[in-house]
């Protein structure tokens, strides 16, 4: 009951602040794990109230997402009244299927735009090179490219979430970031997802938040540090490239 009272004294704080923050998040599986943690630590430690709607069906790309253009995704950015539109395609779409995902995110960002919010591009991660499913999604560096061309192109926002896996991993090569699919990420990997935007939508670096139960004590500042880093480095690129950050 406290901290439901704690929670609720928190958004009207930060209602009263004008700081209320409209996300939806359009993805899969590897968005289904991420997207109410961000909004929970978002608005408990923040200073902005996030609430949040999402559309993760397992294995879903932009494309079937958007189908047709009267799909549940578009109508509702159309009708969602959102501050941000987090899309996330599927996660083998930046080796195999590039011009279909610029078609796509074009579409999106069209979409999002005529009504009035701001599109993030969710920079997934590599898979776990030890493993099979992992070899197939995998290595960082054309994900990361494929996601900033188009933020890039459409001035729009950036999650570094694939370079602060990379930085973690850098860090420490011990590191288990994925989940024994070598696909998804594990509880270290949604936290250290979470943590990148954290800062992208708070404006504040996540060292110093609560770990989640099961992150030793010593990997939870690593996996905050990775992912301030990398998001500060990205920031810098997204201001040189003339995109407005939150």
């Amino acid at each position: 009951m406290k901290i439901l009272l704690l929670f609720l004294g928190l958004a009207m704080v930060a209602r009263a602040a004008g700081r209320e923050c409209r996300v939806l998040w359009i993805g899969n599986s590897y968005t289904a794990p991420v997207w109410q943690l961000v909004g929970e630590t978002v608005t408990r430690s923040g200073g902005r109230l996030l609430t949040a709607e999402a559309l993760t069906p397992g294995g879903y790309m932009w494309a079937r997402h958007f189908g047709d253009g009267t799909t549940e995704a578009v109508k509702k950015i159309r009708t969602g009244h959102f501050n941000y539109v987090v899309l996330q395609d599927q996660s083998q779409a930046a080796f195999r299927l590039q011009n279909e995902m610029q078609t796509y995110g074009a579409k999106f960002v069209h979409e999002i735009r005529a009504a009035g919010a701001e599109p993030i591009f969710y920079c997934t991660w590599a898979g776990d090179p030890k493993s099979d499913a992992g070899r197939q999604r995998g290595p960082q560096a054309p994900i990361t490219a494929a996601y900033w061309a188009l933020a890039k192109e459409h001035k729009a926002l950036f999650a570094a979430v694939g370079p602060a896996w990379e930085k973690a991993l850098a860090a420490k090569p011990s590191l288990k970031l994925h989940a024994d699919d070598g696909s998804h990420p594990n509880t270290a990997g949604r936290y250290l997802t979470m943590c990148v935007f954290y800062a992208l939508l708070s404006g504040k670096s996540p060292v110093g938040l609560p770990a989640q139960p099961g992150i030793p004590a010593g990997e939870k500042k690593l996996l905050q540090q990775a992912a301030w880093e990398a998001h500060t480095e990205w920031s810098q690129q997204m201001r040189a490239a003339g995109i407005k950050l939150p």
